[in-house]
């Protein structure tokens, strides 16, 4: 359930999308301004990097905090507009994109190692990614929720934002209702270690392209373009090559965010079958190779 609160509020905005975007001054190009916003919310975790790290916990509640609050902002403001640059844009939207993008971009930095540092349950990991995956389907879902029973975009919002506390009270059970014997002491003490000092120090120990790091450029360039692909590319276009048929556009959208957790979790598996030498996934590797060069 934690997990889940993780990207939310951005896979929420662009499910909304269809229905936002046909009554704002930007139309379809609010999809191009919400990609640019939402990358600019990676300035959270370079200002976490460098400031006084607080307990866990406390890093965890913020952050959860301030995702329900840009839910529940876009509920009253999502449909303000106001005068910039000498044209209207959705000035309101923009704003509680904007501090939405800041807490789950901020949430890849707390939710892993606060997950981690139940040590004695190493299953608590897993479970933060299963959520976080399925974050996008909880969006797709509430969508189609919405479509069936006819209401709008303040009460979508609203139902995310619930959403959000509903996690935030799962925070509280975990971290408050679980015994004390199981969390790494830097759950409640905060790291000790991780000082801008002592971060430099170690780049210059071991180098930003030590030998072993350049193992991983390939891996890195490669992340690095699919991510590209994924948040900026596909969010930007899509609305485009959809907005003359807005219901197709709706259903091509929720139906991506809805699968995406089946598409992670099984890469997840086959990864693992692959490495335990699983008979069924070899003998579908086998017999994919073999319909590709019978070109089936």
């Amino acid at each position: 359930m934690l997990g889940i609160s993780a990207w939310i509020e951005t896979n929420a905005l662009f499910s909304e999308l269809w229905a936002v975007a046909p009554v704002l001054p930007e139309s379809w190009n609010l999809a191009s301004y919400l990609v640019v916003i939402i990358q600019l919310g990676n300035v959270a975790p370079l200002v976490y990097s460098y400031l006084p790290k607080p307990p866990l916990w406390v890093a965890m509640l913020m952050v959860l905090l301030s995702s329900g609050f840009s839910m529940f902002l876009a509920c009253g403001i999502w449909d303000i507009t106001a005068e910039v640059f000498g044209a209207q844009h959705s000035v309101g939207l923009l704003v509680s994109a904007f501090v939405a993008s800041m807490s789950d971009c901020l949430s890849n930095l707390v939710f892993w190692p606060y997950a981690g540092s139940f040590s004695s349950h190493p299953g608590y990991v897993a479970a933060l990614a299963t959520g976080e995956s399925l974050s996008s389907a909880a969006s797709a879902a509430v969508v189609a929720i919405q479509s069936a029973c006819g209401f709008g975009p303040t009460v979508y919002f609203a139902i995310i934002g619930s959403i959000v506390m509903c996690c935030i009270a799962s925070f509280f059970l975990l971290h408050f209702g679980y015994s004390g014997k199981a969390l790494h002491d830097f759950v409640r003490e905060g790291p000790t270690s991780g000082s801008p000092t002592a971060s430099v120090a170690s780049h210059k120990e071991h180098g930003l392209f030590s030998r072993k790091s350049k193992r991983f450029l390939t891996s890195y360039i490669l992340i690095a373009w699919l991510s590209f692909v994924q948040n900026a590319l596909t969010p930007t276009f899509l609305p485009f090559a959809g907005r003359a048929y807005p219901a197709g556009y709706r259903l091509a959208q929720n139906v991506l965010f809805a699968f995406a957790p089946v598409a992670s979790m099984g890469a997840a598996w086959l990864l693992g079958a692959h490495y335990r030498k699983n008979c069924l996934v070899t003998s579908a590797e086998v017999g994919a190779v073999f319909m590709w060069n019978i070109e089936v």
